[in-house]
């Protein structure tokens, strides 16, 4: 694996999306729990 320098930035987004992903998952259960749509994406 040579080319590991060229799929960091793939990674990168990989992780982004990942962590974009969680949020919306925790901001959705937060929502549910208390019942007052607080962000809406």
């Amino acid at each position: 694996m040579s080319d590991v320098s060229d799929k960091t930035p793939s990674r990168l987004l990989l992780v982004a999306r990942l962590h974009v992903d969680l949020c919306r998952l925790a901001s959705a259960m937060c929502t549910n729990r208390t019942g007052t749509p607080r962000a809406a994406l």
